[in-house]
């Protein structure tokens, strides 16, 4: 008998990404709290822009913070971490949130039960499905009006080839 080897296997990374001043401008121009990945250009260059290069699927994030002072959010104001795909990755300009369409929501959210103690969060298993020559953006949508601070979180997303 020879050795079983495991073909279902398959190939897993992760990106880490960082909301820079959340909740106090727009880094990305998607009117959004736009993660920056780590090791991009600045946001001018619109480094929040990931292209996929393989099919593959979101299968977990988790989310902490990085700044000294966490944010008061009281009831009624949530911010919410979803991925955004460029409707035509060849002609679209990646700067006009019209030309993006919600995909998926990370299961990540903060609520004023979070405020000025949550250090961390990690999402439920996610099957997120994206396809080779996609254009995601990853953002924080926000419900009310959260005072505008200068916070900083990081994010990793966890990639699962498909």
């Amino acid at each position: 008998m020879g050795t079983i080897i495991n073909i279902d296997k398959k190939n897993t990374y992760s990106l880490v990404g960082v909301f820079t001043n959340m909740f106090g401008g727009d880094p990305g121009g998607l009117n959004r709290d736009v993660l920056e990945w780590v090791g991009s250009s600045p946001a001018a260059n619109h480094s929040s822009v990931l292209p996929i290069l393989e099919n593959c699927k979101i299968i977990g994030a988790g989310f902490k913070w990085i700044s000294n002072q966490l944010p008061s959010l009281t009831i009624g104001q949530s911010w919410t971490v979803n991925v955004y795909k460029l409707n035509n990755p060849l002609t679209d300009s990646v700067t006009i949130s019209a030309n993006y369409t919600l995909v998926g929501n990370l299961g990540i959210t903060l609520t004023s039960a979070d405020s000025g103690t949550y250090v961390g969060k990690f999402s439920s298993p996610l099957n997120i499905i994206l396809s080779a020559g996609d254009m995601i953006r990853i953002a924080g949508d926000e419900i009310g009006s959260i005072a505008t601070t200068t916070d900083d979180g990081q994010l990793t997303v966890l990639f699962q080839t498909i």
